[in-house]
């Protein structure tokens, strides 16, 4: 199973009751609107080799309290995390890349930036 229809499936099985969400090491593409709603998640480490965010991939997670985004992350659609109002995003990078949009924290939600995982 690759990882679009592993999403999907997750989506259609467990999207509403499914507090976590392993994702393969190999993923480097995260699409538009991939965990929109999502409403059960709470925390999520991104793998390290993750390059793209697509636009509200993480809309409306509403109980999202925590998610690790990695410096190899150089790409990133708008309003990534649209209605996730307990989230405190942890970025390795330290400071927000040149090529993310400029509305990806849209409602300006707590960022650390240069986090270090202990």
């Amino acid at each position: 199973m690759d990882i679009g229809t592993k999403i999907l499936e997750y989506r259609k099985k467990a999207g509403l009751s499914q507090e976590e969400f392993d994702f393969p090491n190999a993923l480097i593409s995260i699409g538009d609107e991939a965990f929109s709603c999502c409403i059960k998640l709470t925390k999520l480490v991104l793998p390290n080799k993750l390059e793209h965010i697509g636009t509200k991939a993480f809309y409306s997670c509403s109980k999202l309290e925590s998610i690790v985004i990695p410096i190899s992350v150089t790409s990133v659609g708008n309003f990534i995390f649209r209605a996730c109002d307990k989230l405190t995003i942890y970025c390795v990078a330290s400071s927000k890349p040149s090529e993310w949009f400029k509305g990806w924290n849209y409602d300006e939600i707590p960022v650390v930036w240069g986090y270090r995982n202990a």
